[in-house]
């Protein structure tokens, strides 16, 4: 079972050629944004959502406007989750347009989007393109295309404030790559590790790409050539980046009861995150999740893994390990995988894609003995993917929709408090807030340095009307 990626001459990264697709993988990624943007506008809305109000406004822009904004603040955990690039996203756009908008958040976090396909379409392009896209490029071209006009995702796209993905992705993408493709090479290293650091304070799951490219590392010393010392150094060091991530990670006593009581339950989770995009049937997963083990253990049998095989089993175990992550921390009762948690299962989706496609390309050069069950794992793969993913488009778009109607709503009543400041504007159902909590909400909008994030001049209520107990904003 030979796997071929392009215009390679033989096996091996000896026959790799050196050309850059940029402006291929540049129009894929461009188109990727475009997308996104037309999405922000259409469904987003400018008032902040949920954990906005308490990871934004009360934690960071109070303490900015205010004159005491320190690194505590910047490293303080939400919930589980450093979030340190997001809060500086927050900073830098309230400075550029002297306002706290979720509308300008989720277009910035839209255009930052955009670096995932690029780099997974790279990963699996350099080295193969001779110049001109195989078909194979084609086909992975358009699944990450697909990958990023479907509105499956419509959490992140919708709320700027989960940019946190996004950061990660990319630093987890690229510390995969480097350790691919340059095991040997010490600055490479340093990228590593900056990389991996990075990833470590954008989210708690982000612990997991240390862990990750320290194997990748590993698998490099053993399949490529090359000095093997600066991976050695800083596979240990990514696995002490790891153990003090996980160490440092605070506990959330609420957030116990989201994981679940038995193995048995945690592997129910798993079948489900891993099955996805279908939902309710445990065999998709093994459709889903095969060709990368079966190529890759082909291949290393028979000793033709290259660097690029390499990137794919990194990405491939990134979001395997995610997944593990999340049916552990998050999986009670889960069946549908939550819009937030989808695209950290796309790298080892793409991945696996590109293994399946490789392998079609590749079998009708072996016997029929190894032919047919290769052909038949590939096309069972993207025919549960794609099948998959154009049965629930509807529903998604149904759940974008909703979630924009909710958004318009939650605007409406907030703008209706800061108007008149009466809190029976805020004495409304559940969800017809940007904030689970009205009481806290009210604190929030009555403290003049969020008012002013807002853009709000509008007079403070007299203090007579706010409550002797209500939180004081911090």
């Amino acid at each position: 079972m030979t796997v071929h990626t392009g215009a390679r001459t033989g096996p091996g990264p000896a026959h790799e050629t050196t050309a850059r697709p940029w402006l291929f993988v540049g129009i894929v990624a461009l188109c990727a944004i475009f997308v996104r943007l037309v999405y922000v506008q259409l469904f987003s809305s400018p008032m902040p959502f949920w954990d906005q109000w308490d990871g934004e406004a009360d934690h960071v822009l109070r303490p900015w406007i205010e004159g005491h904004f320190g690194m505590e603040h910047l490293l303080r955990a939400h919930n589980e989750h450093r979030i340190l690039p997001t809060k500086l996203v927050t900073i830098v756009l309230y400075e550029l347009t002297g306002r706290w908008s979720n509308m300008d958040e989720a277009r910035l976090s839209a255009c930052i989007y955009g670096l995932i396909p690029a780099m997974l379409l790279w990963s699996a392009t350099v080295g193969s393109y001779g110049g001109r896209p195989t078909l194979v490029h084609k086909a992975l071209a358009a699944l990450i295309f697909l990958f990023s006009v479907l509105p499956f995702s419509w959490e992140n796209t919708l709320v700027g404030f989960q940019s946190q993905f996004y950061f990660m992705l990319a630093a987890s993408i690229a510390a995969v790559i480097l350790a691919a493709r340059h095991h040997s090479n010490v600055l490479a290293a340093g990228g590593i590790f900056l990389l991996s650091a990075f990833a470590c304070l954008t989210m708690a799951s982000g612990l997991i790409t240390p862990l990750v490219a320290a194997c990748v590392l590993a698998m490099a010393c053993v399949f490529l050539p090359g000095r093997r010392w600066p991976a050695a150094v800083t596979s240990v060091l990514l696995l002490a980046m790891a153990i003090a991530a996980y160490a440092t990670t605070p506990q959330i006593p609420q957030h116990q009861i989201l994981r679940p009581k038995t193995a048995i339950a945690v592997l129910d989770a798993l079948n489900h995150l891993l099955g996805w995009p279908i939902t309710g049937y445990h065999w998709a997963m093994f459709y889903l999740w095969l060709p990368a083990p079966v190529a890759l253990t082909w291949r290393a049998a028979h000793k033709t893994v290259t660097r690029t095989d390499l990137v794919m089993a990194g990405l491939y175990g990134w979001s395997l390990v995610q997944a593990l992550a999340i049916g552990a921390g998050r999986g009670e009762g889960l069946v549908e995988v939550p819009s937030r948690y989808v695209e950290l299962l796309i790298p080892g989706l793409f991945a696996n894609a590109w293994f399946a496609l490789s392998m079609l390309a590749g079998c009708f050069r072996e016997p029929w003995r190894t032919r047919i069950p290769a052909a038949t794992l590939s096309v069972a793969f993207f025919a549960v993917l794609i099948g998959g993913l154009l049965a629930r488009t509807p529903a998604d778009f149904q759940q974008l929709r909703t979630r924009s109607e909710a958004l318009a709503v939650q605007q409406s009543n907030t703008l209706r408090y800061l108007r008149s400041n009466d809190p029976a504007a805020l004495d409304v159902p559940f969800f017809a807030l940007p904030y689970p909590d009205h009481t806290r909400l009210k604190a929030l909008l009555d403290n003049h340095s969020i008012r002013q994030a807002l853009g709000w001049t509008s007079p403070l209520p007299p203090p007579s009307a706010e409550p002797e107990d209500a939180p004081a904003g911090s």
